[in-house]
């Protein structure tokens, strides 16, 4: 199949190099240095748990054309650099699927928002690659189990998708989870990830005194609530994660305090938290809407985010 993966930051890489895997025609879309450093060095991932780098020769373009056609489109990039690319992918009229993989509260408005702009009224995928990292020059360093997850859903009644990208998929490592209502299991992933980047943020990092951090105690509260938030609206998706939401504060403030300061902790949240400031501060304002138009408060969130927005001035 034919695939091109918009975006080569930590999740588009790891996906462009599953895709090779799986003998497809892959090519990845990037600009600036980046796109040198594909052109010069390959796609070069550090795997943290697995221990071991691959490289992959990967054909490498610099934009997406109205004409250029491809089986599907994997669009991987953060919230706050969504804008900028819908109305590109809008353009294009030669691709039948496209494939929104990333952080999204307000999937729902994307999805209407690309379908009134659209030329051609693809299929409009949204999902979630579970790896996390950070990339130093040409080199990706990656975290991702041995078959990492690939979450995905549509807002049309339709599932034809599940095929192709059960075939797409065959001969990688990633396995597919295709969740009817994508757009509860998003909302459900910010509201996890969003209050404890910002705490993350608060403190520069994961320090040792993160056990007793007011910040990340904050971030807890503003995890549950908004968790709450979604399910008083219908909005609910059992993740593995929320069971932990059942636990007292105190002792789930223990064991982030331990987990997050770890080579193994600054890959899967803390690195992410530093360098995605803006994509961070985009969630956070579409949970705080959220809650004005529910009106459900939020006060830990509320309170968290003037702290966090406080100390950057």
């Amino acid at each position: 199949m034919n695939v091109l993966v918009y975006g080569a930051g930590v999740l588009g890489s790891y996906l462009a190099h599953e895709l090779c895997k799986g003998n497809h025609s892959v090519a990845m879309l990037a600009r600036g240095r980046r796109y040198d450093d594909l052109l010069e060095h390959g796609l070069i991932i550090q795997h943290f748990k697995q221990k071991n780098r691959t490289v992959d020769h990967i054909r490498v373009v610099d934009c997406l054309k109205p004409d250029d056609g491809y089986d599907i489109i994997f669009a991987v990039v953060q919230k706050s650099q969504l804008r900028d690319v819908l109305p590109v992918l809008a353009q294009n009229t030669a691709t039948g699927m496209i494939a929104l993989i990333g952080n999204n509260c307000e999937s729902e408005k994307t999805f209407a928002s690309f379908m009134e702009t659209s030329l051609s009224k693809p299929l409009l995928l949204f999902g979630f690659l579970s790896c996390a990292g950070h990339r130093d020059g040409e080199v990706v360093y990656n975290w991702h189990k041995d078959n990492c997850t690939l979450t995905i859903g549509s807002f049309e009644k339709q599932n034809s998708y599940i095929q192709v990208l059960e075939k797409l998929l065959s001969g990688t490592s990633l396995r597919l989870s295709c969740k009817p209502d994508i757009n509860a299991w998003l909302k459900n992933h910010c509201a996890l990830i969003t209050p404890l980047c910002l705490a993350l943020q608060y403190e520069r990092g994961a320090p040792r005194s993160l056990r007793s951090s007011a910040a990340l105690r904050l971030a807890i509260e503003a995890v549950k609530q908004s968790v709450q938030m979604f399910k008083s609206q219908g909005f609910y998706d059992e993740l593995q994660n929320t069971r932990l939401l059942r636990w007292p504060t105190k002792r789930l403030q223990w064991i982030l305090a331990r987990f997050l300061p770890t080579k193994t902790g600054h890959l899967m949240a803390v690195d992410h938290a530093l360098s995605a400031v803006n994509e961070i501060d985009t969630l956070t304002r579409e949970l705080l809407s959220y809650s004005e138009s529910y009106n459900y408060p939020l006060p830990a969130l509320k309170e968290l985010y003037e702290i966090v927005k406080e100390l950057r001035k």
